[in-house]
């Protein structure tokens, strides 16, 4: 069961104390079991069905209602198989793990080769501060309106089999009160839609997706999901994003995603930026500075969890730098509203020697 974030600083640092005396846990799935695991089966979207011209008369959008961030235990549940690897089996590893990385916390894939390091790395801190990043908190900010991701879908065919459909994914501000029952208008942050400033020109966006048996499939470069609760906010970059989702009719004739997988990769410089930004607790103004024992402790479960290259055309001796991330969501039908502009992040609360964006996973010779 997870526990309610709702602490104070001093909790949080109470939980921290009991936490590193009580000592780290071994990974799960390291069992001899496991090291023996065979040539590893990757996990990854179905391929697209031969098929042509199925047809293009379907436009929907939908928002990301629910989540999970996979961060229950250091066993990971939902992504996909991001380096063709099953890491820590006889498949070895598809980068070099850094120094910062610690022995006794490498990240690791299941049989599948499933890559998740940023699920292990929550668990670990919403072990260390009671959870203060969990999803229940976050999904309850997506139904008051504080975040969603949109999801847009064109020129699908309506069948089970469709060789290409156009997706997008767009950031917003947020709104107030909706009521999810396929009326909400969310408003689109510009920063998300090209010059022309329509939803027509989306910045993140696959023109080749496509659906097989149902599933929808989308390769999208890059976006930003900006997490925002009562008592947390924590906005994540992420590239190389992988969507998967069940295509399902909603009530009056609208379309929603379900069973909803996201893959991406989280690179150490979104990494700092997002702690940077990143707030927590009740109190409205939460100190998050290179100097705070707490902030050492969450960056080096983050760093620990780097397990998969940005570029993996770099090859299996160039160090890992970026952290893997899967999530599951499920959403429901909505429509566009006006491009408006972004909300602003939250002003620096640290010393400029302090502030994490000018941290690194790497430490100082």
């Amino acid at each position: 069961m997870r526990t309610n974030p709702r602490l104070d600083r001093l909790h949080i640092s109470a939980a921290m104390i009991a936490f590193i005396g009580i000592g780290c846990a071994t990974i799960s799935g390291l069992d001899e079991e496991f090291e023996r695991a065979a040539v590893c089966q990757a996990l990854v979207p179905p391929g697209a069905a031969d098929i042509k011209n199925a047809g293009d008369s379907i436009d929907f959008v939908s928002a990301i209602r629910t989540i999970d961030l996979d961060e229950e235990d250091d066993s990971p549940r939902f992504g996909f198989d991001l380096d063709g690897k099953c890491s820590c089996t006889i498949d070895g590893q598809s980068c070099n793990r850094p120094a910062y990385v610690d022995p006794k916390k490498v990240t690791c894939d299941d049989e599948r080769g499933l890559d998740n390091g940023a699920g292990v790395a929550l668990a670990r801190i919403n072990a260390l501060a009671a959870g203060a990043i969990s999803s229940v908190i976050i999904n309850e900010g997506a139904t008051q309106g504080l975040w969603t991701l949109i999801i847009g879908v064109r020129d699908y065919s309506g069948t089970p089999n469709d060789d290409r459909v156009t997706v997008a994914l767009y950031e917003t501000p947020g709104l107030s009160s909706p009521a999810w029952n396929g009326t909400d208008a969310w408003p689109i942050s510009r920063t998300t839609v090209g010059p022309s400033n329509s939803v027509d020109d989306p910045v993140n966006v696959d023109p080749k997706a496509y659906v097989r048996d149902g599933i929808l499939v989308a390769r999208i470069p890059k976006t930003t999901i900006h997490f925002r609760a009562s008592t947390v906010y924590l906005p994540m970059e992420l590239s190389s994003v992988t969507i998967s989702a069940k295509i399902a009719e909603a009530s009056a004739g609208n379309w929603r995603l379900t069973e909803g997988i996201m893959s991406a990769k989280w690179t150490h410089p979104a990494l700092f930026r997002a702690l940077s930004e990143f707030r927590y607790g009740t109190e409205t103004k939460s100190k998050f500075c290179r100097d705070d024992i707490i902030y050492l402790q969450v960056k080096n479960m983050f760093c620990s969890a780097t397990d998969v290259l940005e570029d993996p055309g770099l090859g299996e001796a160039a160090d890992c730098n970026a952290i893997s991330f899967g999530m599951r969501f499920d959403t429901e039908a909505v429509r566009f509203g006006m491009v408006t502009d972004p909300m602003p992040p939250p002003p620096p609360l640290c010393d400029t020697a302090f502030d994490p964006i000018t941290d690194s996973c790497v430490k100082p010779q």
